[in-house]
């Protein structure tokens, strides 16, 4: 096994620590040379509110010392390459808080039925189109699958799922299979459903529904949770090499929103030998954490040694597990039933669980037993309950706490949830870009105006000090984290109304949990998250300072360069050459 990466050993250090405390005190030797030094600019630390510096150097791709220019003369030698900022911004990487890496990259190939802003798609009549048209623009053979993401019942005209009668209008001869925005339901032709053998007399599967014709067994084509999983396996079919070209393809898209550790949450063994192997090759420039699946992870365990340090920028951080599906797909379990049920559901409907408590609380104790963390997805208050419920049996009588357990999404966390993930050092992971892109829908359709004042509930957090983050959790919506700070600032719907103005955070607490935060919900707060001496040079350059841009310009925002580890990984192409 490759001995783990040396520079991820901790070392903890103040600022100007390094080189410059043998100035202060006088030492004949000076300290070696930087390999770069970045001035000309605003720098923010992120270390504390507000905190700038005019220069900051690197060496051997760590952070050696930050602050006045007068200071880092010292370490500027005949090789030093000055980055002249240009008047733009630097700050730290952003660190993911959840998404799924290769689930993203593996959308390069796949059709886009989204709905603006992230695709075309107005009705069922344009998806049909956008399929049919692919399907005969690149000749494609009979027999062979047909694949799309994102479709949004909500936003489409019709304000339901396409069908098998809607999608078999775009082929016949063609298994089709389209995945829900939320990737907790699909859509699917009759040759789609037969490829994947559900017919009348399919049952549902454990934790999964297939809706079915009105007044018939007869599958309709639309499928929820574990039933749509067995479809979303085709995602990581394909020759090796393609997909190792997708992956790499992808990370230059996650660059280039600034991020310099992204997740692979739900990690499957196929998506788990792609990592491994892509890291092999030398080919990963971001940060990669995998999430291995909960009930994947003894198969995956067995076959590899596990690396829980980073070995050539890949490691596993932990464990996903699905508590229950999306409120907008309208299967998340809620505690009060749904404001508008769902098509074949009645006024009492709440959602469902995918798996039982007992299996919960089995796998937090198992994986707490272990020193590993649980990332569980709970986007109800009934699965946030259960979350807890696992978290109590699993940590009680344990101190400290053997590992950080994180609340996947957490839109309707509770008060009392939160005091208990704080008693047990467990955090929540906010996906707060719920609130633009279905606070309409869900204050209107999903769960109400006084739940959803409350939906990602970030100020709560806030005020318990509890190290929650933010993501995006891409492909649900697309990495575009300057859209995601400006969601969690200002909370605004598709409407423009603002949503839960009382959870609001400022710049620096929305900055902060994007960086420092998610560092910490994998362990790497010494190493990630702030601009200090004896921290990794994960860095970005930033069109305009966040601090200083009215709150709706934070989201246009721009991401000019990507530095990891000191190396420039990524540069926007219009964006001016650094370096002087």
């Amino acid at each position: 096994m490759p001995r783990p990466v040396s520079h991820y050993a901790p070392k903890r250090l103040t600022l100007l620590a390094l080189g410059l405390l043998g100035l202060a005190c006088a030492s004949p030797a000076p300290p070696p040379a930087a390999d770069t030094i970045f001035e000309g600019g605003t720098i923010l630390t992120l270390a504390r509110d507000g905190e700038t510096v005019e220069a900051l150097a690197v060496r051997d791709g760590k952070i050696v010392a930050a602050g006045d220019l007068k200071s880092l003369k010292v370490l500027r030698g005949p090789k030093t390459e000055v980055v002249n900022l240009a008047g733009r911004t630097l700050m730290p990487g952003f660190v993911d808080g959840h998404s799924h890496f290769t689930a993203y990259a593996a959308m390069v190939d796949v059709v886009n039925v989204s709905s603006p802003p992230a695709g075309p798609m107005r009705n069922h009549d344009d998806i049909v189109a956008v399929l049919a048209a692919t399907i005969q623009e690149n000749s494609i053979p009979p027999g062979e699958i047909v694949l799309g993401w994102g479709y949004d019942d909500s936003l489409l005209e019709e304000r339901t799922h396409p069908t098998r009668d809607v999608l078999d209008r775009a082929s016949t001869d063609h298994p089709i299979v389209i995945a829900h925005v939320s990737g907790h339901l699909a859509a699917a032709n009759s040759a789609g459903l037969e490829l994947y053998g559900f017919s009348a007399e399919t049952p549902n599967p454990p934790g999964g529904v297939i809706r079915r014709r009105e007044g018939s067994n007869e599958p309709n084509g639309v499928l929820e949770e574990t039933a749509a999983q067995r479809m979303f396996h085709s995602l990581g079919q394909g020759d090796v090499e393609r997909k190792i070209d997708q992956l790499v393809r992808g990370q230059q898209g996650v660059l280039s929103q600034g991020i310099t550790t992204v997740q692979d949450g739900a990690t499957s063994p196929d998506a788990y030998a792609l990592i491994a192997e892509t890291a092999r090759r030398g080919l990963l420039q971001v940060d990669v954490v995998a999430l291995p699946m909960w009930n994947f992870y003894d198969e995956i365990a067995a076959k590899n040694e596990i690396p829980l340090e980073y070995i050539d920028h890949f490691k596993v951080g932990g464990v996903k597990m699905h508590l229950d599906g999306s409120p907008q797909g309208k299967t998340a379990y809620f505690r009060d039933p749904y404001l508008i049920p769902p098509a074949g559901q009645g006024a009492d409907y709440r959602g469902y669980p995918v798996v039982p408590a007992e299996t919960v609380d089995a796998t937090f104790v198992k994986f707490a037993d272990m020193g590993l963390p649980v990332f569980a997805h709970a986007n109800g208050d009934a699965s946030a309950d259960i979350f807890v419920g696992a978290l109590e049996k699993s940590m009680a009588g344990r101190n400290p706490v053997p590992a950080t357990f994180v609340m996947i999404h957490a839109p309707l966390a509770l008060e009392e949830h939160l005091d208990i993930m704080k008693s047990y050092g467990a955090v929540p992971s906010f996906f707060t870009s719920h609130v633009f892109y279905w606070g309409d829908y869900h204050r209107d359709s999903v769960m109400g105006p006084e739940r959803a004042a409350h939906l990602s509930p970030t100020r709560w957090a806030q005020d318990r000090e509890l190290l929650f983050n933010l993501h995006t959790d891409t492909p649900i919506v697309v990495y575009d984290q300057f859209h995601l700070v400006w969601c969690a600032v200002a909370r605004k719907t598709r409407s423009g109304q603002v949503l839960g103005p009382d959870q609001r955070l400022s710049v620096y607490e929305a900055l902060r949990a994007m960086t420092y935060n998610s560092a910490y919900a994998y362990g790497e707060q010494d190493q990630k998250g702030t601009l200090e001496p004896g921290k990794l040079a994960d860095m970005i350059l930033i069109s305009d300072d966040p601090f200083a841009v009215d709150t709706d310009a934070i989201q246009d925002i721009e991401v000019l360069a990507t530095w990891k580890e000191g190396e420039l990984v990524y540069t926007r192409p219009s964006a001016p050459p650094h370096g002087s």
